[in-house]
């Protein structure tokens, strides 16, 4: 790759949402771990910890109770490093928190679930925020 591919590549931009974007949720997705990132997604910030989508799931079965194991299972199984999508949609959040001027939603606790499509992101940074509580 000459210089003017390697500049070209830094401002090409996919229909499908952010390109470096969705390169982490990729890397996240085949290695596991959690990174902290702020998102913008139609004027509203949403704020939490960016997780694999098997993760993600092993997380929903939790929260309802799901003893038999499908949503861990179905997550191991869309996700597994063989068969993942290079070019993925959607990325997870554990701990997220959607940031509306001084309130946050939900109000208290650690943050909820949350999904998005990595095209509806507008913007992103890396980090967590918080409201202002003064």
């Amino acid at each position: 790759m000459d210089f003017d591919d390697r500049e070209e590549a830094a401002f090409w931009q996919p229909e499908d949402g952010d390109w470096l974007l969705t390169k982490m949720v990729t890397l996240v997705n085949a290695e596991g771990g959690a990174m902290d990132v702020t998102l913008t997604v139609g004027g509203s910030l949403i704020t939490g910890e960016m997780i694999g989508g098997t993760e993600y799931f092993e997380l929903v079965g939790r929260a309802f109770a799901d003893s038999q194991g499908r949503f861990s299972e179905f997550g191991a199984r869309l996700y597994s490093s063989s068969d993942i999508d290079p070019t993925p949609a959607f990325l997870h959040m554990k701990n997220a928190v959607i940031l509306c001027g001084n309130r946050a939603v939900p109000p208290h606790g650690n943050g909820m679930l949350w999904r998005g499509r990595i095209a509806a992101v507008d913007g992103f940074a890396w980090g967590r925020t918080a409201p202002d509580t003064e």
